[in-house]
């Protein structure tokens, strides 16, 4: 994605938000390693971890050594903000060479969650004699989005290539992960003066892959200061549930290596602390463990002060009073003794804890609506592109193509299948409502089915697919694209309506290969449905004519254009028929 069309997206999408572009992520790293209980909204996530950046080559004339300077960014979903990885002003370059072409990383400063799209911005320059001389080696931004769908923790390699570099970076993607901030203090000895330190940690299932924590070349001093800290690049991890996280110090001598490492079990809260020793000095390694909330920071300080959360706090406190007054009885009072006061503690706990959720959910919910409020306050300043037509610019040929057009990853909703009942529902069932899609070009509902309660569709054991009549322009992919489905079961009378499925996912990460693919998603007591995006080859039409006895199929591709209209015929014998396609590209905005 273009750097500046991203910038202006952003800025219309967000920033009546969370502020201005250039802003940086308020959220501090493990916010809730000093809570009890831990917030309901606070759970694993999957996660980047950001491993590695490297200038892997020049273009255009440049030549090592380089003096780099600028930043690299990532944001998440949770507030949209900037969460530096590498951050040196001109004043402060990091000169790379043929041989070490490794920025020196200091981030993330928190978790990057990947439950939606991670972005990726990369604004860096090579110092010139004078600052007019200064040359752009990467102005980029890519989008990160969720290509695995695994079970697994997985390590990504991507290249980007720009004007004058190819920038590689080597990532993790962290299944179920929380937070881990690590600090090391010398407790014992001093850091022997002519040994090179190399601090790192490493989650269990990326054992290869290092986060390094600091790397002190063979000029430099590890950093120590009065109170023994020592002073790391890097601080947080993510980190799988199951399994440990390694913590490794190597300090290499003129002629010699020590070297020691210590495991460290995660836990959702609290803290974990040993030791390292490497002969001449002990070090306290302390990690700080969070679990993940994707409610952003603003909103849980607005906690604190009464906010939306404010009623399930209060339910908590008279559930923590409730569950004190009950322990404090003797056994066997009451029906069950103290096994009841148990049960209903843990029942109690649960139901504080769904109405957190719910609290968060809600200020989600009303800050999407806001959003969408607004975009359709600007989008009513230009009424004529609202609602978006199919093949807006089919008829464009004689004219310049607006050159904000052009060809996009786009999906294509292929089938909507309803996989099983639940809940006592039985076939045959006779369906009505909506299933829409929403994608960054105006928020809008781009409609696949919808059908009212007087023109429902009839669902069998052996014909479970919806009959689909959308979308109804392209659905791009430049941003979460997401879809809702409001479907019911029609009842005898209205009353006796059932609900069949009432969601709203966020589909990324379909494709980054570039290649074009088919997916499949589920899910239970939903819909699943399947989703291809479409590249540049050609179009076939087909039809399948059944007889008595016999088939009739014919078939005619289409070359795609710009713009314009392409005409075959379709020929099964007792008839011909005229197929007239329009083409477009893909609109970037409205």
């Amino acid at each position: 994605m273009e750097a500046r069309e991203f910038r202006e997206n952003w800025e219309f999408s967000w920033s009546p938000f969370f502020g201005p572009f250039e802003k940086t992520t308020p959220i501090p790293p493990v916010r809730f390693t000093n809570c009890t209980p831990v917030p309901g909204h606070a759970s694993l996530h999957d996660s980047l971890q950001i491993f590695s950046v490297r200038i892997k080559e020049l273009r255009r004339g440049l030549q090592w050594p380089i003096h780099v300077f600028g930043l690299i960014a990532a944001r998440d979903t949770i507030d949209q903000n900037r969460i530096i990885v590498f951050n040196h002003t001109r004043d402060n370059c990091q000169t790379l060479t043929k041989e070490d072409r490794y920025l020196s990383l200091t981030g993330p400063t928190r978790a990057v969650v990947a439950t939606d799209n991670v972005h990726l911005e990369a604004v860096l320059k090579v110092k010139g004699s004078i600052e007019s001389e200064d040359k752009d080696l990467s102005f980029l931004t890519v989008s990160l989005i969720r290509t695995f769908q695994t079970v697994k923790t997985c390590l990504v390699n991507r290249e980007y290539t720009s004007r004058l570099s190819t920038m590689e970076l080597t990532f993790g993607y962290v299944v179920h992960s929380l937070e881990a901030a690590i600090s090391v203090h010398v407790i014992d000895g001093l850091w022997q003066d002519g040994y090179r330190g190399l601090f790192a940690a490493h989650t269990f299932s990326l054992k290869d892959s290092k986060v390094v924590l600091l790397d002190c070349g063979y000029d430099e001093m590890v950093p120590v200061n009065a109170d023994g800290r020592i002073g790391l690049s890097r601080h947080v991890v993510s980190v799988e549930s199951k399994g440990d996280l390694t913590v490794s110090v190597m300090a290499f001598g003129c002629d010699d290596v020590k070297e020691d490492a210590k495991d460290f079990t995660p836990k959702d809260a609290g803290m974990s602390c040993d030791v390292l020793d490497v002969g001449f000095c002990k070090m306290e390694v302390t990690v700080a463990w969070s679990l993940i909330s994707l409610v952003p920071h603003e909103y849980i300080a607005q906690c604190h002060s009464g906010g939306m959360e404010r009623e399930a706090q209060e339910e908590i406190q008279m559930t923590e009073k409730e569950a004190g007054r009950k322990r404090d009885r003797e056994p066997g009072e009451g029906e069950g003794g103290s096994l009841d006061w148990k049960r209903e503690e843990r029942d109690a706990a649960a139901v504080a804890r769904m109405k957190q959720k719910a609290a968060a959910a809600e200020w989600h919910r009303k800050a999407r609506e806001e959003s969408l409020k607004e975009m359709e306050r600007e989008m009513a300043k230009y009424p004529d592109e609202a609602p978006i037509p199919p093949v807006r610019y089919t008829h464009c040929k004689d004219d310049p193509v607006p050159r904000h057009i052009s060809l996009r990853h786009t999906l294509q909703i292929i089938s909507v299948k309803v996989k099983g009942l639940r809940r006592g529902l039985q076939w045959p069932i006779n369906v009505f409502g909506l299933i829409a899609a929403r994608d960054t070009i105006d928020r809008n509902r781009i409609m696949i089915f919808d059908r009212t309660r007087d023109n429902c569709q009839t669902l069998t054991k052996e014909d479970q697919y919806l009959l689909l009549t959308g979308p109804t322009r392209a659905v791009v992919v430049s941003d979460p694209v997401y879809f809702e489905a409001a479907l019911k079961v029609k009842g005898s009378i209205e009353s006796e309506d059932k609900d069949l499925s009432f969601l709203a996912v966020s589909l990324t990460g379909t494709s980054e290969s570039g290649e074009t693919c088919l997916v499949n998603r589920e899910y239970t007591s939903r819909l699943p449905f399947g989703i291809l995006p479409i590249p540049v080859g050609n179009l076939a039409v087909s039809v399948l004519v059944f007889g008595c006895g016999d088939e009739i199929k014919a078939e005619k591709d289409f070359t795609p254009e710009e713009v314009g209209m392409s005409c075959g015929v379709l020929d099964v014998g007792f008839c011909k028929m005229e197929v007239t396609t329009s083409l477009k590209s893909a609109p970037v905005l409205g």
